[in-house]
């Protein structure tokens, strides 16, 4: 029930014409990720649970409160609803919730987080009009992406924190292909979900949680 309200969440921020709407979505979204986070009593779960939902939480707030300043100061407003959708994708600099809480999920729920969860924010972000200040930001965001991602897992030795810093990793061409069209990301965004979900699914059959473990 809880992953059908997940995708409609997702579906109603994609397709909505006003920001309150998409808002909407992403609320229904996070509140749909929760229940499906803590469905058994672990303290790890618990904690991605909380750590999730006050960043989640943190980044809406600006959204609406950026969304509802947009016919006073636009330029301002775009600007800090593109930093808060950053932050809810966990691209750099805003990453450093991203591998602690995948690093407390299961390998469903941390597939979901690393492929279902960036669809809304990614299409919103593609929505915004790009003046040379957004650009500038979205640039500054791949490139540290891309170097955060390449030197964070270096020395880790679990795999769903590798899986963090390997999508934060990807997430600097997503926002390369923003910047050049819907289809260079979208086509990106695809295959990368269908090599991560084979990964996923081959560490999830063989029980494999450490590099030690393959």
């Amino acid at each position: 029930f809880f992953f059908i309200t997940l995708l409609a969440g997702t579906t109603l921020s994609i397709s909505s014409s006003s920001w309150f709407g998409a808002w909407l979505g992403l609320e229904l979204n996070l509140l749909s990720f929760i229940p499906l986070i803590t469905t058994k009593l672990c303290p790890y779960l618990a904690e991605a649970a909380i750590k999730y939902f006050l960043i989640q939480a943190l980044a809406s707030t600006v959204l609406i409160m950026s969304a509802s300043t947009f016919l006073y100061a636009q330029s301002v407003s775009h600007m800090m609803i593109l930093l808060s959708l950053l932050l809810k994708l966990g691209a750099a600099p805003f990453h450093f919730w991203f591998p602690q809480v995948t690093e407390g999920l299961s390998w469903p729920q941390a597939f979901i987080l690393l492929t279902i969860q960036k669809l809304a924010p990614m299409f919103l972000i593609s929505y915004l009009t790009f003046s040379d200040n957004l650009m500038s930001i979205i640039m500054i965001s791949a490139l540290l992406s891309s170097l955060v991602g390449a030197l964070g897992g270096l020395n880790v030795m679990k795999l769903r924190k590798l899986m963090a810093f390997s999508s934060i990793n990807h997430m600097s061409w997503m926002l390369v292909g923003i910047y050049m069209g819907d289809i260079y990301w979208l086509t990106y965004f695809t295959f990368y979900s269908l090599v991560s979900g084979s990964v996923i699914m081959l560490l999830f059959t063989t029980h494999s949680s450490t590099v030690s473990n393959l």
